[in-house]
């Protein structure tokens, strides 16, 4: 490629997180009081009560991201995004117009998961490439098949077609960026870099909401999803 691929990635996941400026809904602790220990064990607080998530004040405060109020809001925020803007599983490019124009209308900052943060990124990654007049790259926004829930992109440097599904690092894939894991990295290594996020999140006390459940980040449903998860595409980009 006639990037650099890491940094195109790393750019990318910036935007998408400049686009929804709130965390991920799906990523919260139940346990406040466990958060609260863990910022002072790292020192990144001086006092208890500096590191308490749950005291009131404007919400933008960065130790009020994972307050109660917090969470809540977030949670509607994005049930209203998903209520306003139509979603098509066939048609990833239409989805970036539409959450583009719902973010735009919104005045006020946007909470999306994997899905949205992913859908952002792609639509950088290929607008970047459309500016540097790149025709070999190869990208695809990809997600699991159940039991498995996540949605992120793969890049390959040629542009013989990924396969319309594979398991673990096959296909001939190299890189892939993950904006809600912030993860961007050779496909050979993402395994072993998800397994080092879902740990920190795990010590952190940090829960996951999936589909269907809440779960821990060490759950075999998360951590062995790089591996054992079926990738099946939603749109590729030659």
């Amino acid at each position: 490629m006639g990037f650099d691929t890491k940094l195109l990635l790393q750019q990318a996941t910036d935007y998408a997180y400049q686009r929804f400026k709130l965390k991920s809904p799906n990523k919260y602790y139940p346990e406040k009081l466990q958060l609260t220990q863990y910022k002072l064990s790292k020192g990144k607080v001086d006092s208890a009560e500096e590191a308490d998530v749950n005291i009131p004040a404007t919400m933008f405060i960065r130790r009020h991201f994972h307050s109660d109020q917090m969470d809540e809001w977030r949670d509607n925020n994005l049930q209203y995004l998903r209520e306003k803007t139509l979603y098509n599983e066939n048609d990833a490019i239409a989805n970036i117009k539409e959450l583009n124009m719902f973010i735009d209308k919104l005045g006020y900052p946007a909470a999306g998961n994997c899905d949205e943060l992913s859908h952002m990124a792609y639509d950088y990654i290929i607008n970047h490439l459309r500016k540097i007049h790149d025709n070999s790259t190869n990208i695809a926004l990809v997600t699991y098949e159940p039991p498995y829930d996540h949605v992120f992109i793969i890049l390959t440097k040629t542009r013989k077609k990924i396969l319309k599904d594979f398991i673990g690092v096959d296909a001939g894939v190299e890189y892939v960026c993950d904006p809600w894991a912030r993860i961007n990295c050779r496909i050979e290594n993402y395994p072993n870099l998800w397994k080092q996020k879902m740990l920190k999140w795990a010590n952190r006390g940090l829960m996951i909401r999936t589909n269907s459940n809440t779960v821990s980040p060490l759950s075999a449903l998360v951590m062995n999803a790089p591996l054992l998860g079926r990738v099946r595409l939603l749109d590729q980009r030659l």
